[in-house]
């Protein structure tokens, strides 16, 4: 029977790189793991914070949170900034009213205008019968010369049609609604076409709305509607026809007005009281 035979090391023809090798890669199994750790550690050095990409992602969400937060923040300004230009325009309208009322009033309780006074009965007068016959045509030039001058307004402003739309409207702002009417009327009737035309036509169915005389009032912003359909004053005029016909109780004839208004005029004052007023509609 043999014997196994036994090798040693440093035993001559005896090569010892098979029990050598298992050493090796126990340490290569080793340095690759160390490796792995390190360049994880180097991804995420701190262990519990996220990655850089996640916090560039995060910061950008945050970003546009605050963005969508100002947009807000900013329409509810505007929206502020709106109802408070409305409720001022409401406030002048209710005003010009209030002046309107109280003219008509101081002008009802004004009485007319005093006559002359008269001697007393049996009173002789203090001249001289002579001199009685001279004074007698005085007055009368004098009444003459006024007669002329108050029935020609246009002579103070000349045939300019400026100057006659300027006297006509301030005619009308010092709540002289009737001398206002003659006065825009007669513009209108001289220059038909002219550059204040469609202004005075405007404010001639302001002055007829001031002295309560509503059909005439609707009639005239119609026909600057219809005449002048490319006029600044056709959304003002329009928004009107819609308080006309609201205060007349013709609930669709004012929705419909007025839905023209913010339909075609969205961005314009007579737009934004047109949304409010359509909004108090039943």
């Amino acid at each position: 029977m043999k014997k196994p035979r036994l090798v040693q090391y440093g035993a001559a023809g005896a090569s010892p790189l098979r029990y050598r090798s298992r050493p090796l890669a126990l340490a290569c199994c080793l340095a690759l793991g160390v490796a792995a750790q390190a360049c994880a550690q180097t991804v995420n050095p701190a262990g519990g914070n996220p990655p850089i990409a996640a916090q560039g992602n995060s910061a950008v969400m945050d970003m546009e949170s605050r963005i969508e937060q100002l947009q807000n923040e900013v329409q509810q300004l505007r929206g502020s900034v709106e109802e408070q230009a409305q409720t001022i325009a409401e406030l002048q309208r209710k005003l010009n009213n209030m002046y309107s009322d109280l003219d008509n009033r101081v002008q009802a309780l004004t009485p007319a205008a005093p006559a002359q006074p008269q001697p007393p009965v049996g009173t002789a007068p203090a001249p001289a019968p002579a001199s009685a016959p001279a004074a007698v045509p005085a007055p009368v030039a004098v009444t003459t010369q006024s007669a002329a001058t108050a029935q020609s307004p246009a002579a103070v402003a000349g045939n300019n049609e400026k100057d006659r739309y300027q006297q006509a409207y301030d005619t009308l702002r010092n709540a002289h609604y009737d001398q206002a009417v003659q006065q825009f009327e007669a513009l209108l009737a001289d220059f038909p076409n002219g550059e204040y035309a469609d202004n005075a036509q405007y404010w001639l169915g302001e002055a007829y709305g001031r002295k309560r005389d509503v059909e005439k009032a609707k009639a005239a912003f119609a026909k600057l509607v219809s005449k002048y359909p490319n006029s600044q004053k056709v959304p003002d005029a329009l928004l009107k026809l819609g308080y006309i016909e609201y205060e007349q109780q013709n609930m669709a004839k004012s929705r419909e007005y007025l839905n023209q208004v913010v339909k075609n005029y969205p961005d314009t004052p007579a737009g934004y009281l047109a949304a409010k007023k359509l909004a108090q509609l039943p």
